[in-house]
């Protein structure tokens, strides 16, 4: 009977600490509940899609200024730990999808451009208004890829704002 209370015991013990262990991982992979982010994106975009957006060359400079110059240098040829945005595939793209996406969510892992590796982590700019970062992509698009580009609006960042909500880890070279 001794031997019988050990087994279930150890049994007990065993599955005590099985379930511990489950817990822990499903409350570290436990994402959050994406829809009232969704909804408050939604009632943005409501607000954005009637104003009318004008580039502003200045802001743009600015943001860029204070959110990406120390990474990737004043004339976007980034350094050893960031790569270049000047003449970048991502910023020549005539669809901004990409660009913006890293923008708001970020970037990490390697990302290999002409025959470097960079290995640096690019920050997530989402919670920053949209108007900010079409500002910010345009001076980039601008500036970097080609004066050419169609202009990327508010309303285009915030639906990709609205399109990734689910992404809640920064892109790699892969996921995007």
């Amino acid at each position: 009977m001794n031997k019988n209370k050990l087994y279930v015991g150890s049994f007990v013990g065993f599955m005590f600490l099985v379930a511990l262990v489950v817990s822990l991982i499903m409350s570290f992979h436990f994402q959050q509940d994406v829809s009232k982010k969704r909804f408050e994106l939604t009632q943005k975009y409501k607000e954005l899609k009637d104003i009318d957006y004008k580039y502003d060359p200045s802001r743009g400079k600015r943001l860029y200024q204070d959110l990406c110059l120390k990474c990737h240098g004043q004339q976007g040829r980034g350094n050893s730990m960031y790569p270049p945005l000047y003449a970048a595939k991502i910023v020549l793209d005539q669809n901004p999808k990409r660009l913006i996406k890293v923008v708001t969510r970020g970037l990490q892992g390697q990302i290999k451009r002409e025959d470097k590796t960079y290995n640096g982590l690019m920050p997530a700019f989402g919670a920053i208004p949209s108007t900010d970062l079409a500002h910010l992509i345009n001076y980039v698009r601008m500036s970097f890829g080609t004066p050419k580009h169609q202009e990327v609006n508010s309303v285009n960042v915030i639906k990709i704002k609205i399109d990734t909500v689910e992404q809640t880890k920064a892109w790699t070279e892969e996921t995007l």
